[in-house]
């Protein structure tokens, strides 16, 4: 309350200017000031019916019409559909014009049909400003992908597990319009984010339906299919563009039980023999994950075979011998170490399959250092584990 009665006193006397009183009440953090920033266009953008899969760039344009540089360090977005394409924090120059460009990726909209969301932006000292974007969502155009002669609905292009990187596959997708009105649905060329992995092209079919075709260049790359096809829309939604991503993996990876094997001369005989185990497995993606979280079965557990002993290719490494073991559920490696005959600075053996990527083990002999840190490395996951038991 003294400090609310100190300013007004001291702007009734002169003692102060208005600007002044600006910067001490922004100091104080007493009220928020009024934000010197204009919205060319206005706050509220309103963008017409979307469709799904759409990926939409717009933009707002700010101006600071103070004399100072405006400062924001935080953006809040309101849905995880839109990017403000900016840094943050950042500065506003004086009189500056600032343009605000977003991708709306419509795939992330929840809503079916109306739809408002809101981006807030936060001015120390200053009210903040809230931007809202309006539209939409339209059933109007539907993408499908024919699974044993029915229709089924499709938001990527699921391509699942490739097990050969010579394997030529082929994927297509429908995507179709049931405009009511004189709307008609046109594409230009589509385009690959890599198109040194796939080819796409896009057929029209008939009215407001047209056909995408999606193939490898062999051979293709081990793991993960990370590829996006785009688009562009000419009609209705000129300069949008429909954004289609390839779901799916080609070939496994293979993976040990262990990423050390030591001899150690304080507790092992000058030859002595050690086990681990190799494991063929599918690349970590999207189906995987959300089986696992919904605690459903692996879903490639049908599709992905056990590792035979026939298909693993042994490394040379200098002082260890290997005999390999079929096992249920892969293959155990015995390793066979002659202590003096092994180099002391290590050696890093691959186990390669073909079709898999293969995995690294090192081999080397203990020294005192290491030997230390993996006792308290055992230590502290004993003591982990008796916490873990008493609660």
């Amino acid at each position: 309350m003294k400090e609310y009665v100190l300013i007004a006193a001291l702007l009734l006397g002169g003692g102060i200017t208005a600007g002044e009183s600006d910067t001490r009440v922004e100091e104080n953090n007493l009220i928020p000031l009024p934000l010197p920033v204009e919205v060319a266009e206005g706050k509220e953008l309103d963008l017409g019916v979307m469709y799904s899969n759409e990926l939409r760039t717009f933009r707002f344009t700010l101006k600071n019409t103070s004399n100072r540089p405006l400062e924001y360090n935080q953006v809040v977005v309101n849905c995880s559909c839109s990017k403000p394409q900016i840094p943050v924090p950042g500065l506003i120059a004086p009189g500056e014009s600032f343009v605000v460009p977003i991708e709306l990726d419509a795939q992330k909209i929840s809503e079916m049909g109306a739809f408002r969301k809101t981006i807030r932006f936060d001015f120390p000292g200053y009210q903040s400003l809230q931007l809202i974007f309006t539209g939409l969502m339209s059933s109007e155009l539907r993408i499908f992908q024919l699974v044993s002669g029915k229709e089924h609905l499709a938001k990527s292009i699921p391509v699942h597990f490739i097990e050969s990187i010579n394997e030529a596959w082929e994927r297509s997708l429908d995507i179709k319009a049931d405009f009511t009105d004189v709307r008609k649905l046109e594409f230009g060329e589509p385009t690959l984010e890599d198109s040194s992995s796939h080819r796409c092209q896009l057929t029209k079919v008939a009215e407001n339906h047209w056909r995408l075709l999606v193939t490898p260049v062999l051979p293709q790359k081990l793991g993960l299919i990370q590829n996006q096809v785009i688009l562009p829309i000419l009609a209705p939604n000129a300069g949008s563009r429909i954004r289609l991503s390839l779901e799916g993996m080609v070939g496994t990876h293979i993976e040990a039980s262990t990423d050390e094997v030591y001899w150690d001369p304080k507790a092992d005989s000058k030859q002595v023999k050690k086990a681990f185990t190799l494991t063929r497995l599918p690349f970590n993606d999207r189906a995987l994950r959300v089986a696992m979280l919904l605690g459903r079965p692996n879903p490639y557990t049908d599709a992905i075979k056990v590792l035979t002993t026939a298909e693993v290719k042994v490394p040379q490494v200098p002082g260890v011998s290997f005999e390999l073991v079929q096992g249920r559920g892969g293959v155990f490696v015995q390793c066979l170490m002659q202590g003096d005959k092994m180099p002391a600075e290590g050696f890093d053996a691959e186990f390669q399959v073909e079709g898999s990527e293969g995995c690294t083990v090192r081999f080397a002999v203990m020294d005192a250092a290491t030997r230390k840190a993996l006792q308290e490395l055992e230590k502290e996951e004993d003591e982990e584990a008796a916490e873990g038991e008493e609660h």
